[in-house]
């Protein structure tokens, strides 16, 4: 698994000190591999005029040396410079002087529209971003406006204006073709809004590795590249049967939707699942029949529900997922509250079960217990919010604190799901990168909640169950969209997407 650890802002910059510190690698020598890596990316379009939009910190050092060495190569490239030079860092008067000893040239008044390529390099990361005003906000606007007319934007490190940690918009942000990230993944390269702002994300290597040079650096964030294999299925025996390859519980569906039991169920089976019993109410029985005649159906009435088979059920299985189409009328909080106070197998809450414990929180009183199971949420933004009792702008504020805070709180792993999914046990943290806009689409999840039910029973840990699960789902989502098209796509087209996933993750 190449596992690619994402910094904040504050370990970024305690990684960049001790490398100058610790290893005595000079400043000017890591602003040279960064700015040759930009420079790197330029060349990629063909650069005939380019123009480096430059600010008073370190990041305005990198795009001044960006345009000294294409100077160097023999293309125009211009600096404007953002600040006044008594606010510029010791870099950027460095970087300034030998830009002038190459004849470089600075524009003042110019239209930005006029150049092919621009470079962003106005503010970079920042452990205390503030919004833009004045001629800065004005500024990202005409480099915004020349990009709507046709010229390039690459931006250094990360596009002006978006919160490096948390991904958010501070008031107007630059809208760049390309980024080139320095050493390591922000998390604002990963979540939206912000990640909408920074096109293709390109990590370079420019000499800092927090592994040699940080002693108190613990990094629990991470993710994955979209091509990456990295969901390793157990090798299956020849002389295994249907048990050994594990046997879930799906409690779900209700009078009036029986197709998210369905979806969920069938991607348990594509995930290869030997068995899976369906608890799910009586008016589905012959649907769920006709469509799904590999599954063992169980059923129940408005008016009862057998505790005592729903126990034995859960006592047989591996792993059990409640939750999708389940409805939040009384026989639902019924089925919660029995599976909440007897399930001891690893448990998924998936969409109305995470509904109903919003709506009844003293439902955790049973969560616990000693014996509680593994329990995965895997909530959208809507059902996290209401989990919590805030505004999805409020959780979106701080997403990766919030969702870290709730696993944390409530021992569970949390699968906060949307674009740049978040997966957190509380401890350690992974931002998806797989996945596409086609797959918010009904019934997406319900496949996720089937696959990461699937999972639990291959001796993943809840975690890696959950992450592995997210990452599948992206994928299988993004190789229908390759052949559907993502205006087109729908939930079962990630399940059948799945076998294509899985034998290229596994090489069978």
């Amino acid at each position: 698994m190449n596992k690619m650890y994402v910094l904040n802002s504050a370990d970024m910059t305690m990684a960049d000190e001790c490398t100058i510190e610790k290893l005595g690698i000079d400043q000017a020598v890591l602003m040279e591999r960064a700015a040759l890596a930009v420079v790197e990316c330029v060349h990629k379009y063909n650069p005939k005029k380019v123009l480096c939009v430059c600010g008073n910190g370190n990041n305005g050092g990198d795009a001044v040396a960006v345009a000294r060495i294409l100077k160097m190569q023999g293309i125009i490239a211009d600096v404007f410079m953002c600040g006044e030079p008594k606010k510029w860092k010791d870099s950027v008067t460095k970087q300034y002087d030998i830009l002038k000893k190459v004849e470089g040239r600075t524009v003042t008044d110019v239209a930005f529209e006029e150049y092919d390529i621009i470079v962003d390099g106005i503010l970079g990361v920042s452990t205390n971003p503030r919004n833009l005003e004045g001629k800065y906000e004005a500024i990202v606007c005409r480099i915004n406006d020349a990009g709507k007319k046709g010229a390039k934007i690459i931006s250094v490190d990360i596009p002006t204006g978006v919160h490096p940690d948390k991904g958010t918009i501070l008031n107007v942000a630059v809208e760049a073709d390309e980024t080139v990230a320095f050493a390591y993944y922000k998390p604002g390269h990963l979540l939206y809004p912000g990640a909408s702002c920074c096109g293709k994300v390109t990590v370079a290597d420019i000499g800092i590795r927090y592994e040699f040079v940080c002693d108190k650096m613990n990094l629990k964030q991470f993710t994955l590249p979209r091509n990456e294999c990295s969901v390793s299925l157990p090798k299956r025996r020849r002389d295994g049967n249907k048990g050994t390859f594990g046997r879930v519980l799906i409690i779900a569906g209700s009078s009036s939707m029986y197709g998210a039991c369905y979806l969920s169920a069938l991607a348990a089976f594509r995930m290869g699942v030997g068995l899976v019993d369906i608890f799910t109410h009586e008016c589905n029985r012959e649907i769920l029949h006709q469509n799904l005649p590999e599954a063992i159906l169980h059923t129940y009435a408005d008016d009862k529900v057998d505790e005592y088979e729903l126990c034995k059920l859960m006592e047989r299985a591996d792993a059990v997922l409640i939750g999708p189409g389940l409805s939040t009328d009384d026989t639902a909080h019924k089925l919660v509250e029995i599976v909440l106070k007897h399930c001891d197998k690893k448990l998924v809450v998936d969409a109305d079960a995470l509904n109903c414990i919003a709506a009844k929180p003293e439902y955790f009183h049973y969560m616990a217990r000693p014996d509680r199971p593994d329990v995965i949420f895997t909530p959208h933004p809507g059902e996290l919010s209401r989990l919590l009792d805030k505004t999805v702008a409020e959780l979106q504020a701080d997403y990766i604190d919030v969702v870290k805070k709730y696993a944390s709180d409530h021992f569970i792993t949390v699968v906060a799901k949307g674009a740049g999914t978040v997966v957190s046990d509380g401890a350690y943290v992974y931002i998806n990168q797989t996945g596409n806009d086609g797959m918010a689409t009904a019934g997406s999840g319900d496949v996720l909640s089937g696959i990461v039910v699937a999972l639990c029973v291959n001796n993943n840990s809840e975690f890696e169950a959950a992450r592995k699960g997210v990452f599948l789902h992206g994928k299988a989502g993004d190789f229908a969209a390759h052949n559907m098209g993502n205006v087109s796509l729908i939930a079962s087209d990630i399940i059948e997407a799945l076998p294509e996933i899985l034998k290229e993750e596994n090489g069978f």
